[in-house]
């Protein structure tokens, strides 16, 4: 029987699978073994026909990259050969499956990555089927015989023991995940082993690069439940990404843009964010835990999770520093109060609206407690640092914004700090003419 498929709907991938297998079974009765050999692309068309006899092929237009996809060892030979199914004889006629799960798998995971090939030409994927010959021989439908003396004729390594082994690369990691993620969006269930990315390395990968666009739209689809703990972000870019209910305790991201990305019902602990938040769209935490997470002084936390902290020991970053804790998260403070640590940290009129003193106000009044514990210390931080008027002044407008206010008006140490500052700000001195 032969069948062929022209344009493909490829939200009805998983019953177009189905179908393939179903004719590859019925063609491939009593006891026959099946297996895929080799691949090839070519531009045959691809119209409706239905032909009967021993010999037979299915056909469905699948892109370019479907043959990187089988990693064959010699590329000479896959563009000179096609995915042959070849019917070898069982001799231990024990009814073996004519198609295994892994094959299946196989598959499905082709057809998924039509929606990262990013290309307008379609090409055959085409799996010929032949009758058996006496003495274990076999001929496909381009009439090359092959000699199996019984047994399955040498494959290529199966994709499921290479997803199996672990990936050397940060491009390998990035396919990895790529794949599932696909595999997650046309309704697979991943297994948590499938969701594992534990010491995962995506060092330098641009995520928009080798998604789909729909991960990176608003409301678009969403990475969830994924593990990435221990893993290598540095240097990547993970803009627009919305994960949930990830985990990524203990993997490192610093120097990452992520403009706009939406961390929600995660665990952030134990991890670092040294100059990640930079960016006018900043990343958000939503029902996310940040426990002695280092956090520069420039975040926006309103949906942050804050538990009492332990007694955990500062984090250590290149170059030294400064922090005061915010509740059980870690907050960057400057070596020295110089007038370029002030007007950074503490201008958020001058600076995008982002400074120390917006981060520690963005929590939810709930922690209201930590806020002003929060402000304290920064206050502290302050008189420590013997600040001129001079230095103060750039910045009145800032500290009054938000240290004027309640919560922190309960607290005596900012008021008495704060009130030489509101005076001269409310009435500067008139200058001597």
């Amino acid at each position: 029987m032969k069948i062929s498929s022209g344009a493909i709907n490829f939200s009805t991938i998983p019953n177009q699978v189905k179908k393939l297998i179903t004719s590859i079974r019925e063609h491939t009765k009593n006891g026959f073994a099946s297996k895929i050999t080799s691949v090839k692309n070519t531009h045959a068309s691809l119209n409706e026909k239905l032909k009967t006899g021993k010999s037979s092929s299915i056909e469905f237009a699948l892109p370019q990259k479907i043959k990187d996809f089988f990693q064959p060892k010699d590329k000479n030979t896959l563009n000179k050969t096609l995915i042959t199914v070849k019917n070898i004889k069982d001799t231990n006629n024990a009814g073996k499956k004519n198609i295994s799960a892994e094959d299946v798998s196989k598959m499905n995971a082709a057809f998924m990555r039509k929606h990262i090939a990013n290309q307008t030409c379609d090409y055959n994927y085409r799996v010929t089927g032949a009758a058996p010959l006496p003495g274990g021989v076999s001929v496909s439908a381009n009439n090359r015989p092959t000699v199996s003396e019984g047994r399955t004729p040498p494959v290529s390594p199966s994709l499921s023991l290479q997803a199996t082994s672990s990936p050397s690369s940060p491009a390998e990691w990035a396919k990895k995940l790529t794949d599932a993620l696909l595999r997650q969006k046309a309704g697979e269930t991943l297994t948590a082993a499938d969701r594992d990315f534990s010491n995962a390395d995506f060092r330098n990968i641009t995520f928009s690069k080798i998604l789909p666009t729909s991960f990176m739209k608003r409301d678009g689809d969403i990475i969830k439940g994924f593990n990435f703990s221990n893993s290598k972000f540095t240097y990547s870019d993970i803009s627009h990404l919305h994960f949930d209910e990830c985990r990524f305790t203990y993997s490192t991201l610093s120097d990452v843009v992520c403009s706009n990305t939406k961390f929600s019902n995660s665990d952030m602990n134990e991890l670092t964010l040294q100059y990640s938040i930079t960016t006018r769209q900043q990343p958000s935490f939503i029902n996310t835990t940040l426990k002695n997470t280092f956090i520069r002084h420039k975040a926006n936390l309103s949906g942050v999770i804050l538990n009492e902290p332990d007694n955990s020991s500062p984090p250590s970053v290149s170059g030294g520093g400064n922090f005061i804790r915010l509740g059980d998260i870690w907050l960057q403070m400057p070596l020295l109060w110089s007038e370029n640590a002030v007007d950074g940290f503490l201008n958020h009129e001058h600076n995008n609206g982002k400074s120390i003193l917006m981060t520690i106000d963005s929590l939810p009044d709930k922690y209201s407690q930590e806020k002003v514990r929060a402000m304290e210390d920064l206050v502290k931080s302050l008189r420590g640092g013997r600040l001129t008027e001079a230095c103060i002044r750039p910045v009145e407008s800032s500290l009054v914004s938000v240290l004027a206010h309640p919560p922190y008006t309960q607290s005596a140490l900012i008021s008495e700090w704060l009130g030489p500052v509101q005076e001269r700000f409310f009435c500067p001195p008139v200058p001597d003419l």
